[in-house]
This record gives structure tokens, C-alpha cells and sequence, in this order.
């Protein structure tokens, strides 16, 4: 019944905030648009560094040998200059997506439930992702690691390696089930506090069966895409779905262990 209660009790705030509602859609949609348009702008030139650091690379390593194309990378200023850029260029799209993302998506959670000074939340929002950090980290390599992997053994005729991408999705998975608990935690407890509380089993059983029934309708939503894919008008209607089912999971998640 607790879950009929949390679903009450979210439908009857969402009545008593409309306004917050559409504030909440604007935030998503900015976020997806933004994020859109600075991953092509830094993706842009990232490539064009690419391209002249393999045709550097390329040119070089013919004299080297190939054993020694690591070698080749710093073997003149140009190249080290064209890597160091690729570095920065890198570094500096993650620190423009997470200030967007704490920033926008940060707010989108706070109107969910309007408690305590919106400034204090984002804080917050911003720390918990420093200390999810390292983690998300980790997973970004692994990820790479395991397209490198599925990419080369099918180059080699070999099967894919379904069962790690798997295990690494159920990873992530977990992963982003903990900050969610955390997001939701942001409005009782501090950044630390909140990132401690997400690893812990009762707030896993509390939120368990809200996230099997976010993942049953994200893959509904999924099939739903394949199916109809060519048709605009549904896909519209998609998005209007999409949005609304962002909302109202945000009005039920910070609802679950207050009912």
C-alpha cells in the first residue's frame, strides 16, 4: 500500500504545483538541447585535433616503427601541443556538461519538492556529484574498455562479449539507483551525508520496486521507439510522454520515504 500512498501523494502535489510542473519540463528539455549542441561544437574540434595528430602520428611512426608509436606522440612539440589540447579540450567539455548538469538538472530536482532555499540544494547537488565522481570515472573507462573489447573480437570473427556488458550494465544501473537515493536525501541530510546513506540496504528496499517500475516503463518506452520509429507524429506524442514521466518520477522519488 505504500506505494499507492507515494503515488497519492505525488499526484496531489503535482495538482497543488502546476506551474512547477512546466518549470520542471523547461529544465529537462534545456538540459538535452544544451548538452546537444556542446557536445557537437567540442566533439567538432576534438576531431580535428584527431586528424592531425594521427596524420602526424602516421608520418612519424613509418620512421619509428609501430612498436614505438607511444613514443611518437612526444617526439616533437607539435604532437605533445596537439595532445595536451586534446586533453584540455576534453576536460573542459566535462567541467561545461557537469556545471549544466548540476546547474539545470539540479533545479528540475529541487522544484520537485520545494524544500529549503533552491541555492542550498544546487550546493549540495553540485558536492554529491564530486564524490560520485570517482566512480563515474571508473565506469567511463570501463565502458570504452568494453566497446574496444566487443568492437575488436567481432573485427576478429569472434562472438561479442555479451555477458560483461551485461554485468557492466547492471553496474550502472546500481550506480544510478544510488544517486538517485541521493538526490532524494539532498532535502534531509548533507552532501557527505546523503552519499553515505545511498549505499545503504534500507533506503534499497525503500526505493526498489519505484525503480523496477522506472526501468518496466523506460523499456516500454524503448520498444514503443522501434516499433513506430517512422512515424513523426508518434514520436512527438513520445516526447510528451517522456517529459511528463520525468516529472511525475521525480514527484514520486523525493515522496518515497516521507509517506
Amino acid at each position: 500500500m505504500k506505494l499507492l500512498d507515494v503515488l497519492t501523494s505525488a499526484l496531489h502535489a503535482g495538482k497543488k504545483k502546476s506551474l512547477a510542473l512546466l518549470w520542471m519540463v523547461a529544465a529537462d528539455l534545456s538540459f538535452l538541447l544544451l548538452y546537444g549542441f556542446v557536445t557537437s561544437i567540442f566533439y567538432a574540434m576534438i576531431a580535428t585535433h584527431l586528424s592531425v595528430l594521427s596524420a602526424e602520428v602516421a608520418k612519424q611512426s613509418s620512421a619509428l616503427g609501430r612498436e614505438n608509436v607511444v613514443a611518437v606522440l612526444f617526439s616533437n612539440s607539435e604532437t605533445s601541443r596537439t595532445l595536451l589540447t586534446l586533453g584540455l579540450l576534453f576536460l573542459l567539455y566535462f567541467v561545461v556538461v557537469f556545471l549544466a548538469y548540476c546547474i539545470i538538472e539540479g533545479m528540475a530536482w529541487w522544484l520537485s519538492r520545494q524544500e529549503g532555499h533552491w541555492v542550498d540544494y544546487l550546493k549540495k547537488f553540485s558536492l554529491l556529484h564530486l564524490f560520485w565522481a570517482p566512480v563515474l570515472i571508473v565506469l567511463f573507462f570501463l565502458t570504452k574498455g568494453y566497446q574496444f573489447l566487443s568492437a575488436a573480437s567481432l573485427r576478429a570473427g569472434n562472438p561479442e562479449p555479451w555477458v560483461l556488458g551485461y554485468l557492466l550494465g547492471i553496474v550502472i544501473l546500481g550506480v544510478g539507483f544510488m544517486m538517485l537515493i541521493g538526490y532524494a536525501g539532498l532535502f534531509h541530510h548533507r552532501a557527505w551525508q546523503s552519499f553515505k546513506e545511498s549505499w545503504k540496504w534500507k533506503h534499497w528496499k525503500n526505493y526498489g520496486l519505484v525503480f523496477l517500475l522506472m526501468i518496466a516503463v523506460v523499456w516500454l518506452l524503448e520498444i514503443s521507439t522501434t516499433a513506430l520509429a517512422g512515424s513523426t507524429v508518434f514520436l512527438i506524442a513520445l516526447g510528451v510522454v517522456f517529459f511528463a514521466l520525468l516529472v511525475m518520477i521525480r514527484l514520486v522519488w523525493v515522496r518515497v520515504e516521507c509517506v
